[in-house]
């Protein structure tokens, strides 16, 4: 019977530490792509600040944006174009 018993703890650590790897590797796979995709957003953001840097020192677009009303960006946007060298 004690045979039968360990037989099972030994198979049941076994397949706890398989269980306990595995999830280890998936969860370094979720923050591997976490941090990709953090770059990838990061780059998008700081294009799209030094875009429209660029548009806004064009009169013509600011005259644009006023007749239609567009003439206000998000706090964050303009914050993040003040950081990098409006």
């Amino acid at each position: 019977m004690s045979g039968k018993a360990g037989g099972v703890v030994r198979h049941f650590r076994k397949n706890k530490r398989v269980t306990v790897a595995e999830a280890y590797r998936e969860a370094t796979e979720r923050k591997r792509l976490l941090i990709r995709n953090a770059g990838e957003t990061h780059n998008r953001l700081t294009f799209i600040a030094h875009a429209m840097r660029e548009l806004l020192r064009d009169d013509k677009f600011i005259l644009l944006l006023m007749s239609e009303n567009l003439d206000t960006i998000p706090r964050k946007l303009a914050a993040r174009m003040e950081r990098t060298g409006a």
